[in-house]
């Protein structure tokens, strides 16, 4: 999806990467839109430390320690024991 919007002429200015949980999707995103700023939303504690440095890597770019959603709620999150997939 990125390359289509990029071949596209789609310019970003700023990229949420919801879930970051290791910043992989982040640094595609970067390699593509070189100039966005991104904003990594991440709500698992045990992540920080990782997009953290991700974050110092990527340059321009916010890690915010919460999950996004479009409802004004908190929500409970189900923890699989590999953190991948977590929801």
């Amino acid at each position: 999806m990125l390359n289509f919007l990029r071949l596209r002429g789609l310019e970003c200015k700023d990229i949420f990467d919801v879930g970051a949980f290791q910043g992989d999707w982040s640094g595609w995103a970067r390699k593509r839109f070189p100039g966005a700023h991104i904003y990594l939303f991440e709500p698992l504690e045990e992540q920080y430390a990782v997009l953290e440095q991700v974050r110092a890597r990527l340059g321009n770019a916010t890690l915010i320690r919460h999950g996004l959603s479009d409802m004004p709620e908190d929500r409970d999150i189900t923890i699989w024991p590999s953190l991948s997939g977590s929801s």
